[in-house]
């Protein structure tokens, strides 16, 4: 299992990894940090992330055949999209 740092889990720090430099010299945010929180706490409502009650969230190891990649851009349209 991998593992998190609890104090490392800050929504306005993992929103700005999800923010880049437009083409026009703008920020552009693929997601904000509502929706991180919210798709966090369903990763742990689904057991796919576990809070063990330490300092630590752990991350579930998925068999292969049931963990794919998705590209990143493919990703980001499939967001904005739905």
């Amino acid at each position: 299992m991998r593992r998190i740092a609890k104090n490392e889990v800050k929504w306005v720090k993992i929103e700005k990894d999800f923010t880049r430099i437009g083409i026009d010299g703008e920020e552009v945010k693929a997601m904000e940090r509502r929706t991180i929180a919210k798709y966090f706490k369903f990763l742990l409502a689904k057991g796919l992330v576990n809070d063990m009650g330490d300092e630590f969230y752990y991350i579930e190891v998925l068999p292969a055949n049931e963990a794919t990649l998705i590209e990143y851009e493919t990703l980001m349209k499939m967001m904005n999209t739905l």
